[in-house]
C-alpha cells in the first residue's frame, strides 16, 4: 500500500512476518520475491532482514560483523565403548549469547540462531586413567546436523597412547576451522577410543563462536 492511499487510522506494518522463535523463522516458506523483507522474532525481540532465499539467510539488523558465543560444559563420567563414536552430553550453560544452547531439551547440541553464517568450534574431553597393555588411540570430532560422513562438517583429532599410564588423564581438545552455517544448523561433539574394551571418559566443554557477514 502506498502511503498516499492509506486511510485515517490505517497501520503500515514495519515487518512482513511475526514469528514466535528461531524454529518458526526457519519454517517460513520463502521465495525470491521475498528478498529484503523483514521478520520480527518475538522470543528475542529481534528484527531480521532476508538477504538470500535459497536457502533463506536472515541478517539480524544492527548485527553486521558481530559475534556470538555459546558454551556448554560439565557432564557425568560415562563408559565409552571400544571403537564407537559417541556424542557427549553436558550439564551447564556457561555462555549463551543468542539462544544457542538449551541443555534442558537437548544436552548435546549448540544450534545456530538467525543472523549468523560462519562458525568455529572448540571441544574437550578427559579420558580417565586406566591400565592395560593396549591403551590405544583416542579421538574427538564435531559434526553438523548429525552428519558423521562428511569431511567438511567434521574435524577429527586422534591422540595416540602407546604405553600404559601415558597421558591417560590429560584432556584432548579439538579446534575447528571456520565453516559456513545457516540458522537451525546444530552442532555436536563426539569421542572415540580404541583400547579394545570399554573405558571411562568425562566431558569438559563444547563451545561455538559465530559470526555474521
Amino acid at each position: 500500500m502506498y502511503h498516499k492511499n492509506a486511510a485515517l487510522g490505517d497501520i503500515h506494518k514495519a515487518v512482513n512476518w511475526v514469528v514466535a522463535d528461531t524454529a518458526a523463522l526457519a519454517a517460513l516458506v520463502i521465495t525470491v520475491d521475498d528478498l529484503y523483507k523483514f521478520a520480527y522474532q518475538v522470543d528475542n525481540g529481534t528484527v531480521y532482514l532476508l538477504t538470500d532465499h535459497d536457502p533463506a539467510v536472515w541478517q539480524k539488523l544492527g548485527n553486521a560483523g558481530q559475534n556470538a558465543i555459546g558454551l556448554i560444559s560439565g557432564g557425568a563420567t560415562f563408559s565409552l565403548a571400544d571403537n564407537t563414536w559417541t556424542t557427549l552430553a553436558f550439564t551447564a550453560e556457561e555462555i549463551d549469547d543468542d539462544n544457542i544452547a538449551d541443555i534442558s531439551s537437548n544436552a548435546s547440541r549448540l544450534t545456530v540462531p538467525a543472523g549468523y553464517s560462519r562458525a568455529r568450534l572448540i571441544s574437550s574431553v578427559i579420558f580417565n586413567a586406566y591400565s592395560g597393555a593396549t591403551p590405544g588411540a583416542r579421538g574427538i570430532r564435531c559434526i553438523k546436523n548429525g552428519n558423521t560422513t562428511s569431511a567438511i562438517d567434521q574435524i577429527t583429532s586422534m591422540q595416540a597412547v602407546t604405553s600404559t599410564g601415558v597421558m591417560n588423564t590429560l584432556p584432548i581438545q579439538m579446534i575447528s576451522r571456520w565453516f559456513s552455517v545457516i540458522p537451525g544448523d546444530y552442532l555436536e561433539t563426539q569421542v572415540i577410543q580404541l583400547s579394545g574394551a570399554a573405558k571411562n571418559a568425562t566431558p569438559l566443554f563444547f563451545q561455538i563462536e559465530l559470526r555474521s557477514l
